[in-house]
């Protein structure tokens, strides 16, 4: 994993993979029992947009043997290896708000399946100071929350990242409430705010799946005080 705002994603596949079993060769299991998830990222922060993608059988991962494979907009992503965790993805410098996976399986099956960003969002915040006995509002420009969406703050401290979030429909801000703010937060900090929605696949396996997309803001100075 390559971007530092897929931390959440991160952290979920890494404690599935506590409890997981040992990757799997997707030419040793039936290909209608794999489950596929992708996901549509593009970080402000960087100017970069990520396509990710990841395939199970049961709680294993499946590393994708020939003739199988899987890309984004005819480009092939790359493997990656880490600590049993089977993912491809591939980085794009700039923003695209749209494209197409495809994932041919080891049977010859093929599945389309587009991937639109969520809307975008950027601070708007009157105020560059949280209080740590108070807590604080982080307001955004751009469309209210709709139903199935989350908009999530990083905290980045100098020794740790908190993050929290909401879903609540028609909200244009996000609360950080006092006892979200540790002591050891308090100083100098970045914040950022990420848009996320999921959806259900058009073209899947009997296993099914999901696509989650996701609008990084860039990160904004703050400073968290008594």
């Amino acid at each position: 994993m390559k971007v530092s705002t897929l931390i959440r994603v991160y952290l979920v596949i890494l404690t599935a993979t506590l409890i997981s079993c040992k990757p799997v060769d997707s030419d040793d299991v039936n290909q209608q029992k794999i489950r596929t998830s992708y996901y549509l990222q593009y970080d402000a922060d960087k100017d970069e947009t990520l396509a990710y993608a990841t395939f199970q059988f049961g709680s294993s991962y499946v590393r994708l043997k020939d003739p199988a494979y899987v890309s984004f907009q005819s480009d092939r992503l790359i493997k990656n290896d880490a600590l049993g965790i089977i993912s491809y993805d591939l980085t794009y410098r700039g923003f695209k708000n749209a494209g197409s996976f495809y994932y041919r399986d080891g049977n010859g099956d093929e599945y389309h399946n587009n991937a639109v960003l969520v809307e975008p969002l950027s601070f708007n915040s009157e105020s560059s100071t949280l209080s740590a006995s108070q807590g604080g509002e982080l307001f955004w420009d751009g469309v209210v929350l709709t139903a199935g969406q989350t908009v999530g703050a990083s905290i980045y401290t100098s020794s740790a990242t908190i993050s929290f979030s909401t879903e609540a429909i028609g909200a244009n801000s996000i609360r950080i409430s006092a006892d979200q703010i540790t002591d050891e937060s308090k100083g100098d900090i970045k914040i950022k705010l990420c848009r996320g929605k999921s959806f259900g696949l058009s073209e899947a396996t009997q296993e099914g799946g999901s696509i989650h997309t996701e609008f990084c803001s860039e990160k904004v100075d703050f400073i968290i005080t008594d």
